[in-house]
């Protein structure tokens, strides 16, 4: 398949995906695998107006520990679009792991130090919204299997002492006493 019916598919993917988690979703006119080709100021705006539009408290983005150049650009304009200014909302900004990109990436290897244990109904969902990307997912014994998937979830748990859980790097992580917000 050509490159625009690759992007409109997966473009359609993130919209159902957004509608199971009853999440907002804007999409950047960005080129897939080729975000080095757009000025790193672009995609900064373009993570900035999401912040402005939004004013979210958490921002999850890729890790820079990431293989995909893509990702590492968008985890540094993420960086970029959420500096701790005066009137912010971002208190957090967190990156996860793309299981067969993250564990790859030559520069450095990916550290969580923010783990989210998942209920029961969390590791369904996620499910659900993994079976809407199946296109991406890959057979055994792939890192981006449903079963190797399935033990990451169960490995990032262990290591909290918990079922299941997702793993964060700390990006940054503001916190204001009760009373000294700005």
């Amino acid at each position: 398949p050509d490159s625009e019916t690759v992007r409109d598919h997966r473009a359609a993917c993130a919209r159902k995906v957004a509608e199971l988690y009853g999440a907002e979703l804007t999409l950047g006119d960005l080129p897939d695998n080729a975000f080095d080709t757009v000025g790193r100021l672009h995609i900064t705006q373009t993570v900035e107006q999401a912040v402005r539009e939004w004013q979210p408290t958490i921002v999850y983005t890729h890790s820079t520990a990431d293989l995909s150049h893509d990702h590492q650009l968008v985890a540094a304009a993420t960086a970029a679009a959420t500096r701790p200014q005066p009137g912010t909302t971002v208190r957090t900004v967190l990156a996860w792991e793309v299981r067969s990109a993250t564990e790859w990436g030559p520069e450095r290897a990916f550290r969580p130090t923010w783990f989210q244990a998942l209920t029961p109904a969390a590791v369904a969902l996620r499910r659900q919204a993994l079976d809407l990307y199946s296109s991406e997912l890959r057979r055994r014994p792939h890192t981006r299997s449903v079963q190797a998937l399935d033990a990451q979830l169960l490995t990032r748990g262990a290591q909290i002492g918990v079922e299941a859980a997702e793993a964060f790097e700390v990006i940054r992580h503001v916190h204001h006493p009760l009373g000294a917000e700005q």
